[in-house]
């Protein structure tokens, strides 16, 4: 009897944990498909479309030229290797680890430079060293989707970067006077396309979501487009009482207020008054947002 009633409480527990090891896993497959995209996929097209113009150069008997490209698309195959060789043991972008946020964006543009002689390229960026550890690659994802799609599909001559802060927020727009497009159509059609600018599209969205922001796309054809990443600024030295713990605890486990009122033996409307508490103090927008937050910069602690 003992032994039964044990299994019967056992089998829930199990099948939580299998759910919650599937969750993980997921979410992992996720993360290596972004890194993958935002990284290695990216310089490897890039070297597709360079090797299409050396082909180009080498049948127009331009020889000295395609040469020259051609070592450049060797270095950038090398580049890629290496950061294939290193995503498969680390999380962060090989350029991050190196020399930090300001001297990845500073490689980035100067790169994208090189590539792309003819654009106007302005940045405004803020003192790197103000800016929370937890958003550095978000941000530095940002900054690189948008020049690469602005690069691919754009067709601008004029970019601008503008990372700043705005109250409690911390903003990354990225600005282009490209050929724009409608966003409500693209995000109907990204579920039929696995690939290309809709999958870099949607892993940024999660991968800025994941770091309690909010990612907005403001475009219209033949008027550019705009790309703009929200990240809430939490003081680390925000305390949330006890009581709010327990709340952001159990919102992180999916329960509604109604759950977390049934669970902490205290009416719906003060778990409401301390989502708002906590709101304020995370300076989140929603419960979802405050307890990705809370959880990113180790407030539940």
């Amino acid at each position: 009897m003992f032994i039964s009633e044990l299994q019967r409480v056992r089998r829930p527990l199990v099948e939580n944990e299998d759910l919650a090891i599937q969750v993980a896993i997921d979410r992992e497959r996720k993360r290596i498909a972004r890194d993958l995209h935002d990284g290695v996929v990216q310089q490897i097209t890039y070297v597709v479309h360079k090797l299409e113009f050396i082909q180009r150069q080498l049948e127009m008997q331009q020889t000295p030229a395609a040469l020259s490209e051609m070592k450049h698309a060797h270095s950038v195959l090398r580049d890629s290797l290496d950061d294939l060789r290193h995503s498969i043991t680390s999380l962060v972008p090989d350029q991050l680890e190196k020399g930090g946020l300001a001297a990845a964006l500073e490689t980035l543009i100067y790169g994208y430079r090189l590539d792309y002689p003819d654009l106007e390229l302005s940045c405004d960026i803020v003192e790197p060293r103000k800016l929370p550890s937890v958003l550095e690659v978000p941000i530095f994802r940002v900054v690189q989707e948008a020049l690469t799609n602005i690069g691919k599909h754009a067709y601008a001559w004029r970019v601008s970067i503008h990372i700043y802060t705005l109250s409690t927020m911390l903003i990354v727009e990225v600005r282009d006077n490209g050929i724009g497009f409608r966003p409500e159509a693209m995000d109907a059609v990204a579920g039929n396309d696995g690939h290309g600018w809709h999958l870099g599209l949607r892993g940024l969205r999660e991968r800025v979501q994941e770091a309690g922001g909010v990612l907005e796309v403001q475009s219209q054809p033949g008027e550019g487009t705009t790309l703009r990443a929200r990240f809430p600024l939490v003081n680390t030295a925000v305390v949330l009482t006890n009581r709010e713990r327990d709340v952001l605890r159990l919102i992180v486990e999916g329960l509604s207020n109604r759950a977390i009122a049934h669970r902490l033996s205290i009416s719906e409307k003060t778990v409401k008054t301390h989502i708002h508490h906590i709101m304020q103090k995370t300076h989140a927008k929603d419960r979802t947002q405050a307890a990705v937050v809370a959880t990113r910069y180790g407030l539940l602690r």
